[in-house]
């Protein structure tokens, strides 16, 4: 279950990477780090659950408190 979670969330992390690669600008750059960046929350999450099970699911509580400061700051 965790490893298929940890699939989801690299691929969905590589979705954004690749088109950064392939044309390396500041809009892209920027909203790649962002996507990072919150992306945190999520792989510790998954951590949590492989050792604490669901008391995990209260660490993606942060998650829409990262996207709002995420629009108020820039992250690079």
């Amino acid at each position: 279950m965790v490893a298929a979670l940890q699939l989801a969330w690299a691929s969905a992390l590589a979705a954004t990477l690749v088109p950064v690669l392939r044309r390396p600008e500041p809009e892209r750059i920027q909203a790649a780090v962002r996507h990072l960046l919150q992306g945190i929350i999520f792989l510790d999450a998954f951590l949590a659950f492989a050792f604490a099970g669901g008391v995990s699911l209260l660490m993606l509580v942060l998650w829409p408190l990262a996207v709002l400061l995420g629009r108020w700051f820039a992250p690079t």
